[in-house]
């Protein structure tokens, strides 16, 4: 279980960073399409994992897709700011580590369902 665990958590990882381009990055706040595409990508990559340690059931791809847009939804539309900082130019401070680390952790939250589910 805890092998699982570690593996789908750097799958997490990969499938939310490296394999999400910069113009997903900037266009997924403004276009829903781009961010379902993004949330499809990291969703159908951890089910195939699912499929492999045998943990797999269709309403999980839902929750984890759909879940993940719900989330980075929030987060790229800077939900997690206070209102008079958002869409304002500037240098990461640690309000943006913070909506990083909320995203992460909402984001650990999901895999854990599908693993005890």
């Amino acid at each position: 279980m805890t092998f699982t665990a570690l593996v789908l958590y750097f799958a997490n990882l990969l499938f939310d960073y490296p394999l999400q381009n910069e113009f997903m990055a900037r266009l997924k706040s403004k276009n829903i399409y781009i961010l379902f595409v993004h949330s499809a990508i990291w969703g159908l990559g951890l089910s195939i994992l699912l499929q492999y340690f045998q943990l797999f059931a269709w309403w999980k791809v839902f929750f984890l897709v759909f879940g993940h847009m719900a989330i980075d939804g929030f987060k790229a539309r800077e939900l997690y700011r206070p209102a008079n900082e958002r869409g304002t130019t500037r240098a990461l401070d640690n309000k943006d580590f913070a909506a990083l680390y909320i995203d992460q952790l909402l984001h650990i939250v999901q895999l854990a369902v599908v693993m005890v589910f």
